[in-house]
C-alpha cells in the first residue's frame, strides 16, 4: 500500500510538471523564468526520487549540450534525442517518468529555436538540482 501511494505521488508531480511545460517553454508567458525553474526543480527532486544518478544524468545532458540551435539539423538532432531517451528509458525504469517529460517538452518546441533553447535551459537546471538533491556518488 505504501508503495502504491509513493507511487501514486510521484504520477502527480510528473503530472503537474508537464502541465505547466507549455508556459514554462514560452519565454513571453514565462519572463523571469520562474516556471522554467520551478519544473526544473521539481523534476530534479523526482529523479532522486526515482534512482537516477548525476553520472546519468550528465551522460544524457552531455546529449543535450550538443544541439547547436545554430546547426540546421537541430530539430532532427532534437527529435533523436527523444528516441535515445525512450531507449534509456527502456533499459533503466528509473528515467520513464523524465522521458514522459521530456518527450512532452520536445514536442513542444515544435521548430522554434528559442523553444529549444528553453528546453536546453531546463535540462541544465535539472541537472543543477539533481545534483543538489542526491548524496555523493
Amino acid at each position: 500500500m505504501r508503495q502504491q501511494t509513493a507511487s501514486y505521488k510521484q504520477q502527480s508531480e510528473k503530472n503537474d510538471i508537464i502541465m505547466k511545460i507549455p508556459t514554462a517553454i514560452e519565454e513571453g508567458k514565462d519572463k523571469g523564468g520562474k516556471e522554467l525553474i520551478e519544473i526544473a526543480d521539481k523534476t530534479g527532486k523526482l529523479l532522486m526520487k526515482n534512482g537516477v544518478t548525476v553520472t546519468q544524468l550528465r551522460k544524457i545532458y552531455n546529449e543535450v549540450r550538443n544541439i547547436d540551435t545554430c546547426d540546421d539539423n537541430c530539430f532532427f538532432k532534437t527529435n533523436m534525442f527523444k528516441a535515445k531517451m525512450a531507449y534509456a528509458a527502456g533499459r533503466f525504469e528509473g528515467l520513464r517518468d523524465f522521458y514522459d517529460i521530456v518527450a512532452n517538452f520536445i514536442d513542444y518546441i515544435n521548430g522554434d529555436k528559442e523553444r529549444l533553447n528553453r528546453f536546453k535551459q531546463y535540462f541544465e537546471a535539472v541537472v543543477a538540482y539533481n545534483r543538489y538533491y542526491s548524496r555523493k556518488e
